[in-house]
């Protein structure tokens, strides 16, 4: 009886020693055991989702959980066709904020990644003033409570006593390239009715368009930057336009109010008893107000 009982000890550790062999063998050699043989599970991704700028949403999907791409916009707008649907341009490099419900349409035909947005907060220009320089060749309205000030080849706006917007012309042979001339890529320049605006100074921004076939240069700075006064400078360049130089020879007369430095720039038609300020005045331009004196006969 002992014997059997000691014989059966005997098997059951050479089946055990067995057992432990066949273990280290298997983990030496690398043979795979039976749950790696298994099919993986596929991995559950979370339930995140992302807004595009269309304003549908895509979750994440395959086997690294990426998320799915935006589908492509189903519509495109140029930069007037924005403007006259009420939207305004953004560029999406800048720095302007925007909400992904106001999108409206992708912008073509712009050197920059720009969309259209909603313009919630439309600046109405209907009572703004107009300033109009025929010897340039370009108008510009601004807030009618703003002042203008002229000088020689520039003029100001001020409200109260703070210049605000200042407009001038460059020779861009002497000024040389510009910084976003140069790096029109750069996420701080934005392209805009013409306008090449450098966005990066956040004490000043300047922005340049081509004057005279590209000779010279129509440079307006905003001299006192807030987001609500780049929506107002934004405002201001997008009324921006050239028009038809008008020779002095073909005026027969000055106006009253018109811009002058000097007599020189003021004159009334060529006849006996012609006189300015009704004879109240000694000089044609009043030099403190840089306007001409009304003609009198």
């Amino acid at each position: 009886m002992f014997k059997t009982e000691k014989l059966s000890h005997i098997v059951a550790v050479a089946l055990l020693l067995i057992a432990v062999e066949i273990i280290v063998f298997a983990n030496y050699f690398g043979i795979p055991r039976r749950t790696e043989l298994s099919p993986e599970r596929p991995q559950a991704c979370t339930q995140e989702a992302m807004q595009c700028p269309d304003g549908s949403y895509v979750g994440r999907t395959g086997p690294n959980c990426e998320f799915a791409k935006c589908p492509s916009a189903s519509r495109q707008l140029t930069g007037d066709e924005c403007v006259s649907v009420g939207g305004k341009i953004v560029n999406t490099l800048g720095f302007e904020e925007w909400n992904q419900e106001d999108y409206i349409a992708d912008v073509k035909g712009m050197r920059c990644p720009c969309i259209c947005v909603k313009e919630n907060n439309v600046i109405d220009i209907s009572a703004w003033n107009t300033y109009r320089n025929e010897e340039y060749g370009f108008e510009v309205k601004y807030p009618e409570h703003w002042s203008v000030v002229n000088e020689k080849g520039s003029f100001s706006l001020f409200e109260g006593d703070v210049k605000m917007t200042s407009f001038s012309i460059v020779d861009l042979s002497v000024m040389g390239v510009t910084h976003c001339g140069a790096y029109p890529d750069d996420s701080g320049c934005e392209f805009f009715n013409g306008w090449i605006i450098d966005w990066r100074d956040s004490n000043t921004v300047n922005a340049l368009i081509d004057y005279q076939g590209g000779a010279k240069g129509m440079m307006a700075t905003l001299h006192k930057v807030t987001p609500a006064l780049k929506e107002y400078f934004k405002r201001i360049l997008s009324t921006f336009k050239f028009i038809p130089l008008v020779e002095k020879t073909e005026v027969l007369e000055t106006g009253s109010g018109t811009y002058c430095e000097s007599d020189d720039d003021c004159w009334c038609r060529e006849f006996d008893g012609a006189q300015f300020g009704n004879g109240k005045v000694d000089s044609m331009c009043d030099l403190e107000a840089n306007r001409c004196q009304r003609c009198y006969y």
